[in-house]
């Protein structure tokens, strides 16, 4: 019996301990903008769309409750075999009671499968906090083109 609270305590504080390092009290993303077209993260949300060898601007807005120094947005698809795609932001300083617009470019590659979905994750974070979002996203091929080797 005292095994199996002290293995509670142990999973309890495991799970605290991972939640509080993807949350921060200081600011948090209040809207994601892809291609002009706000996202969601909930569960059974509509998958963003994108075409391969497209430059996918994306607009990331951050909500400050607190002033914060040394804040970066960066932006990535993980999956790819030549590696993340990724972009970030200069470091900036986000003022409390803010809302502060990060523009972000991801470079879609054209070798990039069509046949599979994606994750977008969105990362806000600073030296000691950090907030992450996700989104999935379903590439497809541009119509018409081609590509001579």
């Amino acid at each position: 019996m005292k095994k199996l609270g002290f293995m509670i305590v142990f999973l309890f504080s495991l799970l605290v301990s991972s939640v509080t390092g993807a949350l921060s009290l200081d600011y948090d993303v209040a809207r994601v903008d892809v291609d002009g077209t706000t996202v969601s993260d909930f569960p059974g949300a509509q998958e963003v769309v994108v075409e391969r060898g497209q430059a996918l601007p994306i607009e990331v807005w951050v909500n400050a409750f607190n002033s914060v120094d040394n804040v970066r947005v960066e932006a990535s698809i993980k999956g790819h075999e030549g590696g993340s795609i990724r972009a970030e932001s200069e470091i900036f300083e986000l003022d409390a009671n803010t809302v502060k617009k990060m523009p972000l470019v991801l470079d879609i590659p054209s070798d990039l499968d069509a046949s599979q979905t994606y994750t977008l994750v969105v990362e806000v974070s600073d030296k000691q906090n950090g907030v992450v979002k996700e989104f999935s996203v379903r590439v497809k091929e541009q119509r018409h083109l081609l590509n001579v080797l």
